[in-house]
């Protein structure tokens, strides 16, 4: 039994990594052919295809009527990438933020978490406030794209003249084919995170982990395998705004989508006191820091500092399991 459930895991993980991999250079090919900024494309059409994982089990735990399943993976994600995807991506990498857009999009993140917590203390009916989560998700991708379109003329202007350059050197991609590989990777996505998060699950049956504990953890974490993949193997290639755009783009995915289908579906919102602490801590961490490092590397001690904040996540998660 053990042996066939890190058999699968092993199975998904190895197709999230490679469909991260082909994912990200067919983000930088979409980029390049609509002349806009990487950091937009990742914050919207990679951040969407990276949490096909989590839309799964928010479904699956729809459902099964486990809205708790559900919120717990979607807000255990939302720390999960900021304080460990990002704290790993510091302290083995090297990782620069942007000076214009990256500021906006933060603020833009910061705001929603603080309306989302509003929300769950309001007296507004629950459906009702999953449908504004929902709104908000497209206002957000709406200014998204404005602000991509508008850096063609400001800031961005010397990477469209370099994208210019490089389509009069060389073809580029044909979108048909650029469309086929973006459907063969949200399919290695889907099923790669599918197995996983099945194999995830059984084994936490199998040491006898609570379904909460479970959505706020292993399930998060698991979920969270695409959005690592893919800021790894940015890293790797120096795709500094692929990094931050991506962590930044599934992280208001997290706190809008999901938790506003959990309200609509099943008509409730019931959140721990914890979880929306850590994730207030969390948004106003990446804010400052986005804010505070301007144009800057970030520094490793920082990378440690958010690992250990997670540390504190996972100790306080078990706590109060």
């Amino acid at each position: 039994m053990l042996v066939s459930i890190l058999l699968a895991l092993s199975i998904g993980v190895s197709a999230i990594l490679i469909a991260a991999n082909i994912f990200l250079s067919i983000t930088t090919q979409f980029a390049r052919r609509f002349q806009i900024s990487p950091l937009i494309i990742s914050v919207i059409l990679v951040a969407l295809m990276t949490t096909l994982p989590e839309l799964t089990v928010t479904l699956m735990a729809i459902e099964k009527a486990d809205s708790g399943l559900a919120l717990g993976n979607a807000l255990g994600s939302f720390v999960t990438n900021l304080l460990l995807v990002l704290g790993l991506a510091m302290t083995i990498g090297k990782v620069k933020i942007g000076t214009h857009k990256t500021q906006r999009t933060a603020l833009i993140l910061m705001s929603v978490t603080v309306l989302f917590v509003a929300l769950h203390f309001s007296s507004i009916q629950t459906r009702m406030a999953g449908w504004l989560l929902i709104f908000i998700l497209m206002v957000t991708f709406s200014i998204q794209l404005a602000m991509g379109i508008n850096g063609r003329k400001n800031e961005d202007k010397k990477y469209i003249k370099h994208v210019k350059f490089l389509n009069r050197r060389s073809k580029t991609t044909p979108l048909w084919l650029l469309i086929l590989l973006s459907i063969l990777s949200v399919l290695g996505l889907g099923i790669g995170g599918n197995i996983t998060v099945n194999a995830i699950s059984k084994l936490s049956v199998l040491l006898g982990i609570s379904t909460s504990f479970l959505g706020m953890t292993l399930v998060s974490v698991s979920t969270s395998l695409p959005e690592m993949a893919t800021i790894l193997t940015a890293q790797k290639k120096k795709e500094n705004k692929v990094v931050v755009g991506t962590i930044l783009g599934s992280n208001i995915i997290n706190i809008t989508l999901f938790p506003g289908l959990v309200a609509i579906f099943t008509s409730t919102l019931e959140i721990g006191w914890f979880e929306l602490f850590f994730v207030l801590l969390a948004a106003a961490s990446i804010t400052i820091v986005i804010y505070k490092f301007r144009g800057k590397i970030l520094s490793h001690w920082l990378g440690w500092l958010f690992l250990l904040g997670y540390m504190g996540f996972l100790i306080t998660s078990y706590a109060v399991q």
